[in-house]
């Protein structure tokens, strides 16, 4: 809506351009230059065959197992939810039940 006084809509005024709608932004074409649909297809089977998977990435993560492990009698869980600032990352101790080879059984009720 133009104001009259000044000439501009309030968006003008405001952001110094008219908005533009989605379907504005897209210039009409000519179905004369539309590709024919099978060759488009063609093409896009083409190029899509192509196409390579990324290759695996490298991750270089550390880890610690501490050497006297196996004689805790109680362990922190990690809390892998999204992180509260102000939450802790680690649950309250929990009794180790049994010793697995890579885990433990814990009593968590």
């Amino acid at each position: 809506m133009v104001k009259e006084q000044v000439g501009y809509t309030p968006a003008e005024l405001i952001y110094g351009t008219a908005f533009t709608l989605p379907g504005q932004m897209i210039e009409p074409v000519s179905s004369q230059h539309l590709p024919d649909p099978a060759q488009y297809v063609h093409r896009l089977q083409t190029s899509m065959s192509h196409l390579s998977p990324p290759g695996p990435r490298q991750q270089n993560i550390v880890s610690h197992v501490p050497k006297d492990i196996n004689t805790w009698t109680h362990v922190f869980v990690r809390n892998d939810g999204i992180p509260s600032q102000l939450g802790p990352p680690y649950s309250r101790p929990y009794k180790v039940i049994r010793r697995e080879r890579k885990y433990f059984v814990l009593n968590m009720g």
